[in-house]
């Protein structure tokens, strides 16, 4: 009986060691296939993290309100490409959102801007499921690689993968690109049906977080434009200076031209010198001098008999002041939501105060010569403020 015993316990010796076995080896074949299955499950969420990062940095085009975009993340607030992934979520020094009344549009940081899921592990997020460091450029490129289009990029957020080797097969990345941040802003500036010639408009934008403005002056149609404009809620300022009145032209063929400027800004403006030019009908410079340049009521350059100024020279004289309108800037609000942007035309709906200006006795030479006509001339009329006039002469 006590031989039956041990056989008995040997037995189930036996037996034990071969569940041991059995279960090492269901262990040894189960590790792969879980690990397979973990890496699996992080690489589909690198892909939802990264178009998580992607809302955060350019906003969210499908989040629409009244009609129009409403989201454009950091960039659209702060109006460039984070320099580094956590300024998304950690203000630090970054300027604090505020917005300006009288420019009618807001510029700083009103983040964290990643989604709602990210916000318990903000410390985090600059690493991929594999506890690997995201990969985060900043600087613009194409994207000229094996398969790539050749398309602008503005910024990339690049997972190395399982094996955290940057630039082999199991990377994921995520780009964004120009044209989905980026903007040209153009339109057209008139008074009543009349385009506004070189008249200087305004573009109210975030950079950095604080709200700046950038210039451009309208060109013979009317036209302006501002290139590079991040997408988000942006205005234009309207307060041209000293501007050409259409059809104010009197006495040409006569030797003489007068026409009347505007000051359609809201201040005075100072003015101490003019420098009037011409481009003759048949192009070209035209050769001429005057004896008389008059401002309003003041002579600024009388030649007394001696010599006569000639176009293309500046006149410097005491200042004058002319009017402004009196009235606040004109500002537009716009939404910038797509590569190019045309807003409708701007009008200038302000009474500006009017100064005729008069150059007399054209003439072919500095003293003597015969009379100049100027009919069919175009005429450059710079001001010391920086106002720029032009117009053709009958």
């Amino acid at each position: 009986m006590r031989n039956a015993m041990k056989l008995d316990r040997g037995a189930g010796l036996i037996v034990a060691v071969m569940l041991l076995t059995v279960v090492a080896v269901g262990i040894g074949l189960a590790v792969p296939v879980v690990y397979s299955v973990i890496a699996a499950d992080n690489s589909s969420k690198i892909a939802e993290d990264l178009s998580g990062l992607k809302v955060a940095l350019a906003g969210n085009a499908r989040l629409v309100i009244s009609g129009g975009r409403a989201d454009f993340g950091f960039i659209g607030s702060m109006g460039n490409v984070p320099s580094t992934l956590p300024r998304m979520w950690l203000k630090g020094a970054q300027p604090a959102y505020a917005f300006d009344t009288t420019r009618k549009v807001g510029a700083g940081w009103v983040g964290p801007y990643i989604p709602s899921m990210f916000e318990n592990d903000l410390l985090a997020m600059d690493k991929d499921r594999f506890g690997n460091d995201l990969i985060y450029t900043s600087t613009p490129f194409q994207r000229n690689g094996p398969g790539e289009d050749g398309q602008p990029v503005a910024a990339r957020v690049r997972s190395a993968g399982e094996d955290g080797i940057a630039n082999t097969p199991d990377d994921q990345l995520i780009d964004i690109l120009q044209a989905e941040v980026y903007s040209t802003v153009t339109g057209t500036l008139r008074r009543g049906s009349n385009p506004v010639k070189f008249a200087t408009v305004s573009l109210n934008i975030p950079s950095n977080g604080t709200l700046t403005q950038v210039y451009d002056v309208t060109d013979s149609s009317g036209v302006f434009s501002f290139s590079n404009v991040t997408f988000g809620f942006r205005s234009l300022g309207i307060d041209p200076k000293l501007t050409y009145e259409e059809g104010s032209i009197t006495d040409p063929g006569n030797d003489r031209i007068k026409f009347t400027v505007t000051n359609f800004a809201t201040n005075n403006i100072q003015i101490t010198s003019i420098k009037p030019e011409a481009t003759a009908a048949g192009g070209g410079p035209l050769t001429a001098y005057y004896e008389v340049l008059k401002v309003g009521s003041a002579i600024v350059f009388d030649w007394n008999n001696t010599t006569r100024a000639a176009l293309g020279a500046t006149i410097n004289f005491a200042p004058i002041t002319i009017k402004g309108s009196g009235r606040p800037i004109q500002v537009v609000p716009i939404r910038v939501e797509k590569q190019t942007t045309v807003t409708p035309d701007l009008l200038i709906r302000g009474v500006g105060k009017n100064t005729v200006i008069e150059i007399r006795e054209l003439r072919t030479a500095a003293t003597g010569g015969s009379a100049v006509d100027p009919s069919g001339s175009t005429f450059t009329i710079s001001f010391s403020d920086g106002s720029q006039t032009v117009f053709t002469v009958p």
